[in-house]
């Protein structure tokens, strides 16, 4: 008797629905492994035959599942001596699994217990257009690497200067002896060579500075002209790659015949390409001792997407935590009953990716793991991180931390209330030392590096050693500042000393070195080392001296009764030069209330709050502004009170996501009995513990936050067990596996784990810092 479940369980997919078939949604067991995954044919959720597979049709009750197996086919070699294709936008291919794969299938159902049913009418319908469609990640992959190159105003209307004759075969920089990376002026021929590229390509950046001071703007890379007519062009004026669509024509001003021409150099696009895919770090220690790969639970490598090593160090010191492991595990806890109740389609469910990826790491995954699915979820809807382009690794550690707040506030499981700490805040008049106060949430803090360090470290050559700067120290001197103030006591405008610093200490710190810069406009990151009292985990680092509260002989300053009179008026001369600058009257309007109507005073306070503070509506009918009732509801769903809830739909004119941001970053709205949830958190601990030691950081190497490479280091838990990768037919001494076996730290490099000993050079030019305290 046939299976009565294929006919009434099957569905065939619609043109450019999700469908997940590469990889299980809720672990990284994928399609190459010898027993494939298992498709629902009802849903299309992907997973492993054994275990994710028997539980997703048992609880979805889609008992019909087609078991894919994906084997290599032999590739085509390219005949010796013809060149590869042109490239002309940084992309990926989006090739079907027909060009490069076989594909083997079967349908079966979990109900009869049946494998190898007969593939017909609906179900091979279903089975090949889930082998036709590309999966989500990969679209998303594909539609993020896109990089159109495109012509711009300035290659299009480019007036060139007099003819004169180039001979290439002698060119080198006008300013300097380098004869590669040359690149020609289009406007007068002037030869300066290129910045300096990461990955060894030497430059000194005399064609920018050629282009800054005589205002010629195009350029074109000698050595990437092809017969063909294509060329690096960059345009300065636009500081990106561009067309020229007379390239030939422009350069024949200068003697230069493009169809005698033969590409010598790589292309930006080729550089940049091979830098995305294949980033080579070397694998020693300062003191040169080979670094050795290891293995074990919480350390499992990360595989590069391509450009997500900045995602690969944030999540694994995130998931080094034990607040993380403890709240994702599918092993235990919460995520192991949100596993067996989930209705969500797992590749979609925020929940099931942390899951997915903590729970690989901390059981010790046998191999390296692609954490697609998780970037595509956790980057969703994001302008930068949605992208395949290198980010900032303290930027996505901040958005992960605020996307996790805002996904657990209504589990009240919240792993990143660890990092969350009270921020106080505290103005003193210096005429009369009356204070104000204020307290905020926050869970990064910034490592302010002075400035005098940040210039003398990017006027410093190659071959300085770096500039040090004492880490301590910076931190003092970031808490004070002297800023205009009002003084209501004193009614007049004097200076104020302002003091930043914490309340409560969090139980993770999470600090970020400022040492990033720009130059010209260009991010550069300067050489400048921070040095610490201690390096280790086992040393203590009393951070006490950044307490900041109110003291009972501190005098507050109250404003004076008849201070509303003092609010600027409507049309108030104060108000309409900071609108005729630009700024929201909504904004305008609160700057100057928060400063007294002191002009100068308000633009400060502005630039200081350029994104946290929206722009205020104008002041409601008696009555105030009905909010919708529904969205009330889900604002409450989410934890926040009544009061809260409708406070921050009238501020955002009734927009739900901004209104969720506003509230954020208003822990205060609403009735003061009523804090939200996370100011709640934040305040629950107020202890005055404040003893740190290291328990991670993150290193970049290269010249700036949006090119190079990021590294995560952790420090190993006490009792941590690892061992020793040994490849075959390799020995490995004695003395080499006690060194890696006792290590103290661990470098998780992408999808390279090796232990490390000594940390402390690399502690000193770190980016991000986790510090732990000490209980």
């Amino acid at each position: 008797m046939p299976c009565p479940h294929v006919a009434a369980s099957v569905r065939v997919p619609a043109r450019g629905a999700a469908v997940y078939k590469d990889e299980c949604s809720q672990c990284f067991h994928d399609w190459d492994q010898p027993d494939g995954v298992d498709v629902c044919l009802t849903c299309f959720n992907a997973a492993c035959p054994n275990v994710h597979g028997i539980a997703h049709a048992f609880q979805r009750g889609h008992p019909v599942a087609v078991n894919l197996r994906r084997v290599p086919k032999p590739q085509p070699q390219r005949p010796e001596g013809e060149p590869p294709a042109k490239i002309t936008k940084l992309a990926i291919a989006a090739e079907s699994d027909a060009e490069k794969y076989s594909i083997v299938s079967s349908i079966k159902c979990y109900d009869c217990s049946e494998t190898d049913l007969p593939a017909a009418g609906q179900a091979d319908a279903a089975i090949k257009a889930i082998l036709d469609a590309s999966t989500t990640a990969m679209q998303n992959e594909i539609k993020a690497w896109e990089l159109e190159i495109t012509p711009c105003e300035h290659t299009l209307c480019l007036e060139q200067g007099p003819a004169k004759q180039l001979d290439a075969s002698l060119a080198h920089c006008g300013a300097c002896e380098l004869n590669e990376n040359l690149w020609l002026c289009l406007t007068c021929g002037h030869l300066g060579c290129g910045r300096a590229q990461y990955g060894g390509l030497s430059g000194n950046g005399h064609g920018l500075a050629h282009a800054t001071t005589s205002s010629h703007p195009v350029a074109v890379k000698l050595g990437t002209i092809t017969p063909e007519g294509s060329a690096d062009v960059y345009c300065y004026a636009c500081n990106d790659e561009r067309t020229d669509p007379h390239l030939a024509a422009h350069l024949a001003q200068f003697g230069i015949n493009v169809l005698t021409q033969t590409k010598t150099e790589k292309s930006l696009v080729e550089m940049q390409i091979e830098q995305n895919l294949k980033f080579e770090f070397e694998m020693t220690s300062a003191d040169g001792q080979s670094l050795h790969p290891v293995a074990g639970p919480g350390l499992v490598g990360l595989k590069n997407l391509g450009n997500s090593c900045y995602v690969a160090a944030v999540v694994q010191s995130l998931a080094h935590q034990p607040e993380w492991a403890s709240r994702y595990r599918a092993d235990m806890g919460a995520a192991a009953d949100h596993v067996e109740q989930c209705s969500a389609q797992h590749a979609e469910c925020w929940e099931c990716q942390w899951s997915k990826l903590v729970t690989a790491i901390a059981q010790g995954h046998p191999h390296a793991v692609a954490p697609a699915q998780f970037k595509h979820l956790i980057a969703q809807g994001h302008a930068d991180f949605a992208t395949m382009k290198q980010q900032d690794a303290s930027e996505f550690l901040v958005h992960v931390l605020k996307k996790v707040q805002q996904a657990e506030k209504k589990t009240g499981k919240d792993p990143s209330a660890v990092f969350h700490f009270v921020q106080a805040q505290k103005l003193e008049c210096t005429q009369c030392h009356g204070v104000r106060y204020a307290e905020t949430d926050a869970n990064v803090v910034n490592v302010m590096v002075p400035d005098e360090a940040l210039k003398r470290a990017l006027k410093a050559s190659e071959n300085d050693p770096p500039v040090t700067v004492d880490a301590l120290q910076c931190l003092r001197d970031g808490m004070r500042e002297i800023v205009p103030f009002q003084c209501p006591r004193c009614r007049a405008n004097v200076e104020a000393i302002k003091t930043i610093g914490f309340k409560t200490f969090p139980k993770v710190l999470a600090l970020t070195a400022q040492r990033f810069t720009y130059d010209n406009w260009v991010p550069k990151k300067s050489n400048v080392h921070l040095t610490w009292p201690a390096a280790d985990a086992s040393s203590n680092l009393d951070l006490s001296f950044l307490k900041v509260e109110l003291l009972p002989t501190d005098h507050v300053l109250e404003d004076e009764p008849a201070a509303a009179a003092s609010a600027p008026a409507p049309d108030s001369e104060e108000l309409q030069q900071l609108v005729s600058f630009g700024f929201p009257r909504g904004k305008a309007k609160r700057a100057l209330a928060e400063t007294g109507n002191h002009l100068e005073a308000a633009m400060n306070w502005l630039m200081d709050h350029p994104e946290d503070i929206p722009d205020e509506p104008e002041p409601t009918p008696a009555g105030g502004v009905a909010v919708d009732e529904g969205a009330v509801a889900m604002l409450m769903d989410m934890g926040f009170t009544r009061a809260q809830a409708a406070h921050g739909l009238r501020e955002t004119q009734g927009n739900m996501e901004r209104a969720v941001e506003w509230l954020f970053s208003h822990p205060e709205a609403g009735t003061e009995s009523e804090q939200p949830a996370a100011s709640a958190v934040a305040r629950l601990d107020v202890g005055d513990k404040s003893v740190y030691a290291f328990d991670a950081f993150i290193n970049h190497k290269g010249p700036s936050m949006h090119c190079g490479h990021y590294i995560a280091h952790v420090a190993r838990r006490e009792g941590e067990k690892l061992q020793v990768v040994v490849r075959e037919g390799e020995e490995v001494s004695a003395e080499t596996r006690q060194r890696a076996e006792t290590a103290p730290w661990v470098m998780l490099n992408d999808d390279r784990v090796v232990a490390q000993t000594n940390v402390h050079p690399l502690l000193e030019e770190a980016y991000v810092y986790l510090l732990r305290r000490k209980e």
